[in-house]
C-alpha cells in the first residue's frame, strides 16, 4: 500500500524551470519519494534510480504487473557509460538522429540486466536528472491499462496523497502518444511498441 502524503503541484515550464521548484523536487527524489513529471511524450511517475525500492513503489501505485520493466530517464548519453554500455555504429546513428526525443532503447548492462534507456525532448527535465545525480525511473503516470495522462490536473485527479510533487508543465496534448521501444542486441533491432516515432524511419538508418 502506498503511504499517504499531501500532494502539491509545482509550475515547470518546458524549459528555464524556476530553480526553487527543482531543489524541492530532488529534494524528495532523494528522500526515496516519487514526484510526477511532464515529458515530451505524456506524463510520468518518477523515482530516484538510486533506491532500489523505487521499482517496487511504482509498481504498487500503478498496480503494474511487476513482469514490465520501468525504464530510466537519462539526460546525456555519458551516462550509458555507467551502465557499461558501449554504442556501435548503428546506435549512435539512432541515437543521434532521435535522442532527445520519443525513443525508449532496450540495451544490455555490464550486469546482465536488460535496461530501457530514454533521453527525452524537455529541457527543464533534463536538467532535473541532472541536477538529481542519477537516471529517474519513469513510465506513464496511470493506473495499468487506464489511458494515459497528459495534464497535471488528470495527474492530481488520479494520484491525489499518494505522490509528494506534481510538476505542471500544461498540456502533452489529447493525442499524445507515448515513446516508441526498440531492443538493441547481438542479433539486431527489434521492435517492441512503436509510438511516437516510427520503425521504420528508425531501420532507414541502420546499415548492414
Amino acid at each position: 500500500m502506498v503511504a499517504s502524503t499531501k500532494t502539491v503541484i509545482l509550475p515547470f515550464p518546458y524549459s528555464d524551470p524556476d530553480v526553487d521548484v527543482l531543489d524541492r523536487a530532488i529534494e524528495a527524489l532523494q528522500a526515496g519519494n516519487l514526484i510526477i513529471v511532464p515529458t515530451d511524450t505524456i506524463y510520468g511517475i518518477a523515482g530516484s534510480s538510486m533506491f532500489s525500492e523505487t521499482e517496487d513503489k511504482i509498481f504498487r501505485l500503478k498496480n503494474r504487473p511487476k513482469d514490465k520493466p520501468i525504464p530510466l530517464l537519462i539526460s546525456n548519453t555519458k551516462q550509458l557509460e555507467d551502465f557499461g554500455i558501449k554504442c556501435n555504429d548503428n546506435m549512435e546513428a539512432i541515437l543521434k538522429k532521435f535522442w532527445p526525443g520519443a525513443l525508449t532503447v532496450v540495451l544490455k548492462c555490464n550486469n546482465g540486466k536488460e535496461e530501457g534507456f530514454r533521453m527525452p525532448a524537455y529541457p527543464s527535465l533534463l536538467a532535473l536528472i541532472d541536477r538529481s545525480g542519477c537516471p529517474l525511473r519513469t513510465t506513464s503516470a496511470n493506473l495499468s491499462g487506464e489511458k494515459v495522462i497528459t495534464s497535471a490536473q488528470e495527474a492530481l485527479t488520479i494520484f491525489s496523497d499518494k505522490v509528494e510533487i506534481i510538476l505542471d508543465g500544461g498540456s502533452t496534448g489529447g493525442e499524445a502518444l507515448p515513446s516508441t521501444v526498440i531492443k538493441f542486441s547481438e542479433e539486431g533491432i527489434t521492435l517492441i511498441r512503436e509510438g511516437a516515432i516510427s520503425f521504420k524511419d528508425i531501420c532507414s538508418l541502420v546499415k548492414n
